[in-house]
């Protein structure tokens, strides 16, 4: 579920993970499609997971011919190793090429927490853009992680979290393991497992 209400006023977001590296761009596939159906023109770029095969750089924007279709929005692959330091003017130049072509520009980065500092840093890609979606991995990081890259991100328009929560155990495994292996109670343990009430996923 997508719920964060300033989304509408952003037509630049940035989806950036808080430690794992790739979290955030089928995050930022699933948002993309969710305003896409909603009639928006969307670019996704991806500027997390690079150097990529895509023949482009920020500072050549005139040849963005790497851009595919990804059925209901376009996408921008990770591009190849940049010649020079990522710049930050080099980015807000290549979103407003954009805009002229698309109504919202989704924009996934590396990791927040332990990035090198080469390359996309994704404090810097923050700053440029009209909000950022923190994406956060429910059961796998910290309250103290979470703080920490709050506070890497002052300065920036913090519109939401993404949470993922596939790593987190539902209510019902975790009544089932409360259980442990008891034969009698196996058929209740099943229920517990699948029961979409207690899971949380009716519906989906």
């Amino acid at each position: 579920m997508i719920t964060f209400p300033d989304v509408q006023t952003c037509r630049s977001l940035a989806m950036i993970p808080l430690s794992a590296a790739g979290h955030a761009l089928p995050m930022a596939d699933a948002v993309a499609s969710h305003l896409s159906q909603q009639g928006e023109s969307l670019l996704r770029v991806d500027l997390g997971n690079g150097p990529g095969p895509a023949n482009w750089q920020l500072g050549d924007i005139s040849s963005h011919l790497a851009i595919e279709s990804a059925g209901a929005f376009e996408r921008l692959d990770s591009p190849s190793s940049p010649t020079t330091a990522f710049e930050p003017d080099l980015l807000v130049q290549a979103l407003l090429r954009w805009y002229q072509g698309y109504e919202r520009v989704l924009i996934n980065t590396a990791p927040l927490l332990g990035h090198a500092g080469k390359g996309y840093t994704p404090n810097k890609v923050a700053r440029c853009v009209d909000g950022v979606v923190l994406c956060v991995r429910a059961g796998l990081e910290t309250e103290g992680q979470l703080r920490e890259a709050v506070a890497r991100l002052q300065g920036s328009n913090l519109v939401g979290v993404f949470i993922d929560d596939q790593s987190n155990p539902s209510l019902g495994q975790r009544l089932s393991d409360a259980l442990g292996k008891r034969h009698r109670l196996s058929g209740l343990q099943r229920w517990l497992q699948k029961n979409p009430w207690i899971n949380g996923y009716l519906g989906q």
